[in-house]
């Protein structure tokens, strides 16, 4: 199944409401998507991102990466916008979690306000064969990194 295939098997689990916007969404997105992997997993990431406003776009691309993506969750927070970034790579037989340099403090750090470098790398072959589970796999990176901003109450006037 190609990614067009694939996105046209997305639709029918999609409320109507909910159509136009993610339409929208996978037409800037896929067309930025620079090799096949990337255009099998976005729909996915679209797809399972939505309920968190998270936002994914095209980054560098990396030598050995057939899927080269930048996660970003947000929330306004009491000093200012919060944010998780997570760069989402896939090659062959690697599938990691690995962080790059954190800005704010360290990983261990449970008041660390933002986290930066963060590289998610998914296999190749998993990207390609099941693009809903490795973006799972970016949820629940992503969910983990932004724990504690998640858990935090929003500050006042922020945007939920």
């Amino acid at each position: 199944m190609n990614s067009e295939e694939w996105v046209e098997g997305l639709w029918p689990w999609v409320r109507a409401e909910h159509r136009p916007t993610l339409a929208a969404a996978w037409g800037w997105l896929g067309a930025r998507c620079r090799t096949e992997g990337g255009r099998r997993l976005a729909p996915a990431l679209l797809l399972l991102l939505s309920p968190l406003n998270a936002l994914v776009i095209p980054c560098r691309p990396m030598v050995g990466s057939c899927v080269n993506f930048q996660v970003t969750l947000s929330r306004q927070g009491v000093a200012g916008p919060e944010r998780v970034r997570l760069a989402v790579r896939a090659g062959s037989g690697v599938q990691a979690l690995r962080c790059s340099g954190v800005q704010g403090g360290s990983l261990e750090r449970e008041d660390a306000p933002l986290r930066e470098g963060l590289t998610l790398w998914l296999d190749a072959g998993a990207v390609a064969d099941d693009p809903l589970g490795s973006a799972a796999r970016v949820l629940g990176a992503l969910l983990e990194a932004g724990g504690e901003i998640l858990r935090r109450k929003p500050g006042p006037g922020a945007r939920t």
